[in-house]
């Protein structure tokens, strides 16, 4: 997002940390390198890498998370140093003439953003760390690399107090390129039809024993006379009345979105760990959220205040029979509207977001000037 944005005002180069040989090519707007550093050993560094941020999320794995934040080669001991070790086997593919501004992308690029400083030190380093949700204590172990940059655009003040409480780098936070689609608003999902329905996500096949499988169904079990359009990865079932239909999963994010919109409230079981973006996109059609407390959606529901989240089948309950009140409803909606108005944007003026941003840390972007060479790592963008 953050390339698409200097893209419309510059000469963008993408360094991709991927495949086995170098390569070169043009792809719409971007000139892409493919750096080719791609190994089984780094394969299975990253897997580890992987593992570890998975185990974030999981107050049993603190301890161990607080002790790789904490002692210098912790990390490595854990995951090895393939993860990172490819971006000195790329320094060689680099351009002598320094860029304008670099980006790099993922804060466990940090080697990248160590890289690029150590190279063109004149030419400030902006790292878009994307921090996922309970990632945070990760993000020590990364912050000797990333405190050579200038700056730090995040998403969401969860991920800007990782970097905040980590590290040196200023954090600012920028808007998500979002806004309203009309299109779905002409008539409701056809398996649904006109039925007043509470939108059900669960983000797992209907038949597996996820949490998220398992808490669509209570809900279901639960208010036998409430009507609920259970989205899973392998069907849309509705359930109401006594009677389940199944169709087809939804595959399009029109669909999706058509589901959302025309829902008295959405209960989103899954958030993305990175910016719950269903969730954005159930607020900005108008539909309130109910989401783990855990996760990522929960800033948008307590900061927004356009929702509710909870923690366990008695909280969900509870939480989920306040929301079906249509006065709750409505207050959730109004409530909501002045936090979309701050957090998302129709793609020019997030671009404008990004370019004002920019402009604190470099001198060359107004909007008649091309930025050249500027360097961005795809593999975790």
């Amino acid at each position: 997002m953050v390339a698409g944005a200097l893209a419309m005002v510059a000469d963008v180069t993408v360094y991709a940390s991927e495949g086995t040989e170098v390569r070169r090519f043009q792809d719409g707007v971007f000139a892409v390198v493919e750096l080719g550093t791609d190994s089984n050993g780094r394969t299975e560094s990253e897997r580890r890498l992987a593992g570890l941020e998975y185990l974030a999320a999981r107050s049993s794995a603190r301890p161990l998370l607080e002790e790789v934040g904490s002692q210098p080669g912790r990390l490595e001991d854990l995951v090895g140093n393939a993860a990172s070790a490819h971006w000195v086997a790329a320094e060689s593919m680099l351009p002598d003439a320094p860029p304008d501004l670099t980006v790099v992308a993922g804060y466990q690029q940090s080697a990248a953003a160590q890289l690029s400083t150590s190279r063109w030190p004149h030419t400030p380093v902006v790292v878009v760390p994307l921090v996922p949700s309970g990632a945070s204590l990760l993000v020590p172990a990364f912050a000797s690399e990333l405190n050579g940059a200038a700056l730090a655009l995040v998403f969401t003040d969860e991920e800007r107090s990782a970097l905040e409480g980590t590290t040196e780098v200023p954090a600012r936070r920028i808007s998500v390129p979002m806004t309203s689609n009309p299109s779905v608003l002409g008539g409701p999902h056809e398996q649904v039809g006109e039925r007043d329905y509470v939108a059900v996500i669960s983000g797992s096949r209907s038949d597996s024993s996820s949490t998220s499988a398992s808490q669509a169904l209570l809900l279901v079990a639960r208010f036998p006379d409430q009507t609920f359009a259970v989205s899973a990865s392998d069907a849309l079932a509705v359930f109401g009345r006594g009677q389940a239909f199944y169709g087809e999963a939804i595959g399009r994010g029109t669909d999706l979105l058509r589901l959302m919109a025309w829902a008295s409230a959405t209960i989103d079981l899954r958030p993305g760990p990175m910016l719950a973006r269903r969730c954005l996109q159930s607020l900005v059609h108008g539909t309130p959220i109910l989401v783990p407390a855990a996760s990522r959606g929960r800033e948008h529901a307590q900061l927004g205040r356009g929702g509710l989240w909870f923690e366990g089948a008695a909280e969900l309950f509870g939480a989920a029979e306040a929301l079906f009140a249509p006065t709750l409803q409505e207050t959730l909606r109004r409530q909501s509207r002045e936090y979309l108005d701050q957090r998302c944007r129709p793609t020019e003026r997030f671009a404008d977001d990004v370019l004002t941003a920019l402009r604190v840390v470099t001198d060359v972007l107004p909007a008649s000037v091309t930025v050249g060479g500027s360097v961005a790592d795809l593999n975790v963008s």
